[in-house]
C-alpha cells in the first residue's frame, strides 16, 4: 500500500529560509500515481501552513514570547480545512473574523491606530471564528519531522 502523505516544498522561484536553500524550485515529495488532487491541494495548504510556523517559531525565538492564538485575515480565512490545518500545524488556536476575510490590507493601519491609541483591535466587528488543534503533539511533531526531511531531500536535489 502506497502511503498517501504528500509533502509539497513550496519554492517555485527558490527560497531561502532555514530549511531550503535559494536553488530549490517547488518539488512534491514522495509523489505517487495513486495520489488525487485534493492530495496536491492539501500539500499546498499544508506547505503554508508550515512556512507560517516556521515564521511564528522565529518571532518566538527572538522575542522570547510565546504566541497563545493566531489571528488571522486574508482570502486564505474563506478556507476552514486551511484554518484547522494551521491550528494543528501550530498547535495553537487560530481566529478569523468573517468580516475581515479581505482585511490584509488594512493591518499596517490597524496596528498603526493601535500603536497611537485610536483603535482597539480587541473589539473589531464581526462574528470570530476560532479552530483548535486537533492532533496531538507527538503527531504534529512528526509531521513537523516529516516536512524537514523532504525540505533538507529537496535541497540536496537543487
Amino acid at each position: 500500500m502506497v502511503p498517501m502523505i504528500l509533502y509539497f516544498v513550496p519554492a517555485f522561484s527558490g527560497f531561502v529560509c532555514s530549511l531550503l536553500g535559494p536553488h530549490c524550485k517547488g518539488p512534491h515529495y514522495r509523489y505517487h500515481r495513486l495520489h488525487k488532487q485534493w492530495h496536491i491541494a492539501r500539500a499546498a495548504l499544508e506547505a503554508v501552513c508550515f512556512q507560517v510556523c516556521e515564521i511564528l517559531q522565529s518571532m518566538d525565538a527572538d522575542s522570547g514570547i510565546k504566541l497563545k492564538c493566531l489571528r488571522s485575515d486574508g482570502g486564505m480565512t474563506k478556507n476552514k480545512d486551511f484554518l484547522g490545518l494551521q491550528a494543528d500545524i501550530l498547535g495553537i488556536p487560530v481566529e478569523c473574523r468573517a468580516a475581515s476575510a479581505e482585511a490584509t490590507a488594512m493591518g499596517a493601519g490597524m496596528a498603526a491606530a493601535k500603536a497611537l491609541g485610536v483603535w482597539n483591535v480587541e473589539k473589531l466587528p464581526g462574528e470570530v471564528l476560532t479552530l483548535q488543534p486537533t492532533l496531538g503533539d507527538d503527531e504534529r511533531k512528526g509531521k513537523a519531522r516529516t516536512m524537514e526531511r523532504s525540505c533538507s531531500k529537496v535541497s540536496r536535489v537543487g
